[in-house]
């Protein structure tokens, strides 16, 4: 399939303003956040349970994108650890290329406290600042 061809397929099945590119290109990866979005909340020092309906999600994504868990846990050798053992007790190691608590190039990002930037004014309406 040309890089039209996927492209336009891109932007079909995710929506207009989608700047797909193909394997390879930064633009194929997709940042996900570990706290809020793969695990709920941590409790007592251990990692949360799988937030609903991601482990069927992740392995459909892994299928068209190079996922990367995003998270500032990964700064400390002991969060990036944890990190790695809780995606091995839940068989979902194989599906990202990377831990990293730095922010990378990407098409996307997941993440559960991140507001979307538009222009100024609506971010500080939003903030009622």
């Amino acid at each position: 399939m040309n890089y039209r061809k996927v492209k336009s397929k891109i932007r079909s099945n995710f929506g207009r303003g989608v700047n797909y590119k193909p394997p390879g290109s930064s633009f194929h990866i997709i940042a996900v956040d570990f706290d809020g979005v793969l695990a709920g909340k941590s409790r007592r020092g251990k990692l949360g349970k799988p937030i609903e309906g991601m482990l069927t999600a992740i392995p459909k994504l892994a299928k068209r994108f190079e996922l990367v868990v995003f998270s500032s846990r990964a700064i400390h050798p002991n969060g990036h650890q944890d990190i790695i053992a809780w995606l091995e007790k839940h068989n979902l190691k194989e599906y990202f290329s990377r831990i990293t608590s730095t922010k990378i190039n990407a098409l996307a990002y997941l993440d559960d406290r991140a507001v979307r930037f538009s222009d100024w004014p609506a971010t500080l309406e939003y903030f009622n600042a």
